[in-house]
């Protein structure tokens, strides 16, 4: 048998940086991603609000808040992360952010009620599928500005129907991959980011292979070589 193929589902913008030994990674792009409308009108709407925090939930929203804010702004609050990505990008620019041990929005919330100060004020800069967290606002001054819009791409029939296992990066890639398996009538092995990937999934009638990941592509892919490779 050949080398079984693992694709990976990954906005088309993003970088693909990921290596395996016992597998041939594919990127599938499932979604793209683009800035939202006047994006220095936006930071300065952030910057106006004068957050003790500002969170940011994606690589991508990282390097996109950090072209249009002022570094020293940004330096002078306390940064939140979701996922090794997006903080190891604060962490280039001089930044020290708070990373949920969770790295989702269950996880981030949870850390935001054990670490910061009731009636903080909270500025979320991320897309425009971002989990709800209107719940904060019975504690925090609450900012939620989406940054970035998240659009699905047409399906990749031919990878997807080759691929023996599918690692989905988000819950919004979830409900994309699930009308492509049904388009393409595919059925490969599929590995969730974490467990509200792996929720989404669910309720799109795909039952999650183990292991369920923690928001780390890269930890997931060497876990999945442990479990799975030959």
């Amino acid at each position: 048998m050949g080398v079984r193929v693992l694709a990976i589902t990954r906005p088309a913008e993003k970088p693909f940086r990921y290596t395996s030994n016992r597998f041939d990674l594919v990127m599938v792009p499932l979604t793209r991603i683009s800035p939202i409308g006047d994006i220095q009108a936006a930071m300065e709407r952030a910057m106006s609000f004068r957050p003790h925090v500002v969170v940011l939930t994606s690589e991508y929203g990282a390097r996109l808040a950090l072209r249009h804010l002022p570094a020293r702004w940004l330096r002078e609050r306390l940064s939140m992360a979701i996922g090794n990505a997006t903080a190891s990008v604060l962490r280039e620019a001089g930044l020290s952010p708070l990373v949920p041990g969770q790295m989702d929005t269950d996880g981030l919330k949870r850390e935001i009620r054990e670490k910061i100060p009731s009636g903080s004020r909270i500025c979320f800069l991320r897309s425009d599928h971002g989990r709800d967290v209107g719940d904060l606002s019975d504690e925090f001054q609450v900012l939620d500005i989406p940054i970035y819009r998240v659009e699905r791409l047409p399906c990749d029939c031919t990878k997807i129907r080759n691929s023996w296992g599918v690692l989905v990066t988000s819950s919004f890639e979830a409900q994309a991959l699930s009308e492509c398996m049904r388009e393409c009538g595919a059925t490969p092995m599929v590995f969730a980011i974490g467990p509200p990937t792996a929720a989404t999934l669910r309720s799109m009638g795909i039952e999650p292979s183990e292991p369920i990941g923690k928001s780390d592509i890269g930890g997931l892919i060497k876990e999945i070589e442990e479990l799975y490779g030959e």
